[in-house]
């Protein structure tokens, strides 16, 4: 069973939130859009260019500000960083100092993980930041000479898992001591590039692949926790499949980015819980 959420924007972040709802960024528009029983709402209007999304244990919700970098319009500016979005609605910066950051999520340290591409042409630097939330504290703790693009955690907690999508792969690296000669790459596309991602409760890696070039259509793939490839899904909607989330009740959501949407598919598997409700 497939059906089409419309009328996002150029969409990311997908959250399915603790009390139901569905919540995703709109870059182009500047926006967070909230779905509650079918109705597309805006939660909050944070200016340039949001990104990811995640959602804290006192049901606000955190976001990485690419400032207005594409597909946003630039219509209002915005400092690249952190922002938050408290219960009622309101926006706060929470950390700068960053280029264009892209995706987050929380570890099992209760810390925020961002990531933070220099979004040049070769697409061939980044930085991953680590956030207090509560203190503020943000340090950079990792410089790659790859793009750095989603970020989360499997099954093994001691583990960072980010997409590397110039080099079209994933790659995973200790938390404690992060460092580009300790990547161990888990697997390698041949068919597009990695984005966002999500583990399902069997451990499998779901992956959100935007087309190499221009005429080819995004996918979402499957892979083992050996690393192998369970399947390609083929949605044939359009170059911009940028990221994917499962929810509790064996729901994929799946970001159309081209068509301004999100397709929600039924899933063999639910969600593995995110931090900080695992």
């Amino acid at each position: 069973m497939e059906h089409f959420i419309s009328d996002i924007g150029f969409t990311e972040g997908p959250v399915n939130c603790q009390d139901g709802a569905f919540a995703a960024t709109a870059i182009d528009r500047g926006e967070v859009a909230i779905v509650r029983n079918g109705k597309v709402g805006v939660l909050a209007t944070t200016g340039g260019g949001p990104n990811g999304l995640v959602e804290a244990r006192d049901g606000s919700f955190y976001l990485t500000q690419n400032g207005g970098q594409w597909p946003a319009k630039n219509i209002i500016r915005r400092e690249p960083g952190v922002q938050k979005i408290a219960r009622d609605g309101a926006v706060s910066s929470v950390a700068g100092g960053m280029v264009a950051p892209n995706d987050l999520a929380f570890g099992p340290d209760g810390l925020l993980y961002v990531t933070d591409p220099t979004r040049k042409p070769e697409r061939d630097d980044g930085r991953v930041f680590r956030l207090n939330v509560e203190t503020g504290r943000c340090e950079q703790i990792l410089h790659v000479d790859w793009y750095p693009n989603g970020i989360g955690f499997d099954g093994d907690d001691t583990r960072i898992v980010i997409a590397d999508t110039g080099r079209r792969r994933l790659v995973s690296m200790p938390i404690k001591d992060p460092a580009p000669e300790k990547a161990v790459t888990l697997f390698t596309m041949t068919v597009g590039m990695p984005d966002g991602f999500a583990f399902d409760a069997d451990g499998n890696c779901v992956v959100a692949a935007v087309g190499v070039k221009e005429d080819e259509p995004g996918t979402v793939q499957v892979w083992s926790p050996a690393g192998k490839c369970l399947e390609v899904i083929e949605l044939k909607r359009t170059r911009f499949i940028t990221n994917v989330s499962i929810s509790r009740d064996r729901k994929l959501y799946i970001c159309d980015s081209g068509n301004g949407g999100v397709v929600v598919r039924d899933w063999p598997a639910a969600g593995m819980p995110l931090h900080p409700f695992r």
